[in-house]
């Protein structure tokens, strides 16, 4: 029974991360802008996991071949994040103030979202953050390391994996953020908002984990 609980901590970690954002809804008055800012800052953890991923998939090959591979994601990645941030804070009405940061060019648009709502945030949104950078931390430890995926992955094929889990979660939150803004930000919708991607959020971990068990190849 024990064994069986330990080999789902990961997805265990993940519910209880995604806990905290309906703590912050009922308890926290946590509005919608809070709720889809703080998942769009966990498309920028993925993207900094996903580096690593395509550094440890890239152990035997040639360092400068994995360098560029990760240099490649960083920066089309990091464009994506930024576009999707700037596309957000026009969904809900945030005022970005142009920060003169000097971060490098994909990320500059995503600062001066983040550099523009940060002040007005909750303290408890580090909570958040914090949950969200432990659980898929641990998830790249214990599915992607300790089980052995990486070495059904090439670091080539890395940099299109965050995408497959974003882009269809992300569609998923802007959808009801559109409805939730028509129909007024309602304590029940927030919660119903985050219950949804945490059920999608939790289906799509299966999913990719379950297809790497399979592709394991089987000890004699």
């Amino acid at each position: 029974m024990i064994a069986k609980y330990l080999e789902k901590l990961s997805l265990i970690a993940l519910l209880l991360a995604n806990v905290l954002p309906i703590i912050g809804v009922v308890y926290w008055s946590w509005n919608l802008t809070v709720i889809m800012v703080l998942f769009w800052l966990e498309n920028l953890i993925i993207g900094v996991y996903a580096i690593l991923k395509i550094f440890i998939t890239g152990g035997s090959q040639p360092f400068k071949d994995v360098f560029f591979t990760a240099l490649f994601f960083f920066f089309h990645y990091g464009l994506f994040w930024s576009i999707h941030g700037v596309f957000l804070s026009s969904l809900l009405g945030i005022e970005v103030v142009d920060s003169a940061s000097l971060l490098p060019a994909p990320f500059t648009m995503g600062a001066d979202v983040v550099l523009s709502v940060w002040p007005n945030f909750p303290q408890e949104f580090l909570f958040g953050m914090f949950a969200l950078t432990i659980s898929h931390g641990f998830s790249l430890f214990d599915n992607f390391i300790r089980k052995g995926e990486y070495k059904l992955r090439k670091a080539s094929s890395m940099p299109v994996e965050p995408y497959k889990r974003v882009f269809l979660l992300h569609i998923t939150l802007i959808l009801g953020a559109i409805v939730i803004d028509y129909f007024g930000h309602h304590l029940v919708l927030l919660i119903l908002l985050v219950l949804t991607k945490v059920f999608m959020d939790a289906c799509l971990h299966v999913k990719e984990h379950s297809i790497n068990n399979k592709l394991q190849p089987k000890s004699v």
